[in-house]
Parts: C-alpha cells; sequence; structure tokens
C-alpha cells in the first residue's frame, strides 16, 4: 500500500466535515439541530472549514 501524504485543501473541506461530523458521534447533530434551517450538520462544518476571503479572518483550512 502506499500512502502519500499532503497539505489539506479547499476541495477536502466537505470530505473533512464529513469526517468530525462522524466522529462527534451524534452530539454535533444534537447541538445544531435548527440552528440554519436547510442545511445539514456536514454543510454547516464545510462552511466553517472553507477559507475566508478577507485578510485575518480565515477558515481552518486557510
Amino acid at each position: 500500500m502506499n500512502i502519500k501524504y499532503r497539505d489539506a485543501q479547499k476541495k477536502d473541506c466537505s470530505k473533512v466535515a464529513e469526517y468530525i461530523n462522524y466522529a462527534s458521534d451524534g452530539v454535533l447533530d444534537f447541538l445544531f439541530e435548527g440552528t440554519v434551517g436547510g442545511m445539514t450538520v456536514t454543510q454547516i462544518l464545510t462552511h466553517g472549514l472553507l477559507p475566508k476571503t478577507k485578510p485575518g479572518r480565515g477558515g481552518a483550512l486557510a
């Protein structure tokens, strides 16, 4: 098996959000339930991970 390591990229945000949500074992579902209408927990997390465009306001993967 050949494993390659690299820095996270913007395109990885949704997959990272899925893993975070899975690891929370329902805790994030409980915390975020009904907070942002029409958005799933994974979508909320993805938005938080995406790099921001304004200087000094970067997301987790900025």
